[in-house]
Parts: C-alpha cells; structure tokens; sequence
C-alpha cells in the first residue's frame, strides 16, 4: 500500500516575493534595479499580510481609524511620486 502525501500548500505572496528578490540578488547583484523592485515588492507583501491579518482581529476597526491609516499610505505615495 502507498502511502498518500498531503499537497504542499502554495507559497503566500510574501514567500514567493522573498525568494524573488534572492534569486535576482544571486544573479544580478544587491544593487541592480530589478532587485530594488523586487524589495519593494516584498514590503509590499510583507505590509499586506500584516494589515489582512490585523484587519481579521477583534475588536474591528472603525471607519474613521481605518480612514486614517489609508490617509498615511495616501500621503506615503505622495512623497514618494
């Protein structure tokens, strides 16, 4: 008799972002631009996950608490462009 394996879940996007930005690091070098993209694309992920499993929490967050938190990444973006 064969044993069954469990499926291996799907890496999160965080881990699919994290192993990106190693290979490009091994293949170009830690200051080629597509390694800086593929950073900011881990923090993104990183970000992501942690407001999703913030926002999954009790108590939940008010309108205007999560106005204000949109309100900092809105005024993130705007420094940044």
């Amino acid at each position: 008799m064969s044993k069954r394996q469990a499926a291996t879940p799907p890496p999160s996007p965080h881990q699919s972002a994290a192993g990106r930005v190693s290979v490009l690091t091994r293949h170009h070098g830690p200051d080629h631009p597509a390694v800086a993209e593929a950073r900011a694309e881990l923090r993104e992920a990183r970000l992501a996950e942690e407001i999703a499993r913030e926002a999954e929490t009790d108590p939940a967050l008010t309108i205007e608490q999560r106005s204000r938190l949109a309100i900092l990444l809105l005024r993130s973006t705007a420094k940044a462009g």
